[in-house]
């Protein structure tokens, strides 16, 4: 694959929308606005760990598990458009302010959808490099943002309320030092299905974040996943389902002959080594 790839498939999800039935995912898929979890109630499992490994998604587990200390990240996603996002989302960070950073991505559909393009992505072109640059500035000569928005996101019907708790990084006293720590944070990405990438993951992580993803792969695959992704001695795995819900997850609970020994908490799973 390539941008032009990536930028050609970019527009079809534009102009076209994704099909409402289309619920699986794919290389293709759309991009989460924001995160369907309770990352709040798992977000102290970060402290304290260097490394991570974790699907983009929506990017906001990525910036806050940065925020809490994290270092490398190494991040994957079936779908080719995530990568692009957590780019932009970290451009943003380092050229916006933190209102500015919210009405960006978040903010309501005003009448003058040009602004967003004239102000707010002028700002944070010159953080883009690469692929990314080349991307989002092919899109931004074609197409309003207010429009991409509309196109590629998969909506989560979080309060606003909610949305800030979920998100430390977008408490103002917390928005400059992520922006700080993302001058010396590593993040490497991997376009692909985790099944196929897992066995490229070969190094010991700190936190090894799955989301929702078992709920997606059959037992005897997850089983081989866990058996090829490592944690350090004192890392943690964790498996959080949408909206905190991990009433699907029970049999996760009683695998055996697996290096992990998983524990429910409150609105996710959390594994250690045994």
């Amino acid at each position: 694959m390539s941008v032009q790839d990536d930028i050609k498939c970019a527009k079809y999800l534009i102009e076209n929308g994704e099909s409402e039935h289309d619920k699986t995912f794919h290389l293709n898929s759309a991009v989460y606005e924001t995160t369907n979890e309770f990352l709040y109630a798992y977000r102290h499992l970060f402290v304290g760990q260097k490394s991570m490994l974790a699907p983009i998604g929506s990017c906001e587990q990525i910036f806050n598990a940065i925020l809490e200390g994290i270092e490398e990240v190494d991040a994957f996603d079936i779908s080719r458009f995530p990568k692009y996002f957590l780019y932009l989302g970290k451009a943003a960070i380092e050229s916006l302010t933190i209102e500015e950073y919210i009405e960006f991505f978040h903010g309501p559909n005003f009448d003058d959808i040009s602004y967003y393009n004239s102000i707010y992505y002028n700002k944070i072109e010159p953080r883009l490099s690469g692929d990314a640059k080349v991307f989002w500035s092919s899109l931004f000569q074609e197409y309003y943002w207010i429009n991409m928005r509309r196109r590629f996101y998969k909506s989560a019907d979080w309060s606003s309320k909610l949305y800030r708790k979920n998100n430390k990084f977008l408490l103002p006293e917390y928005y400059g030092e992520l922006r700080a720590r993302l001058k010396d944070t590593r993040i490497s990405v991997k376009t692909g299905d985790i099944v196929d990438l897992a066995p490229g993951f070969s190094r010991e992580y700190g936190v090894i974040h799955l989301s929702n993803l078992p709920r997606f792969i059959d037992q005897e695959e997850f089983r081989k996943i866990l058996n090829e992704l490592k944690l350090t001695p004192e890392g943690v795995m964790i498996i959080a389902g949408a909206y905190g819900s991990t009433s699907c997850y029970d049999e996760i609970l009683e695998m055996k002959g697996q290096p992990y020994v998983f524990t429910k908490k409150n609105g996710y799973i959390e594994g250690r080594i045994v």
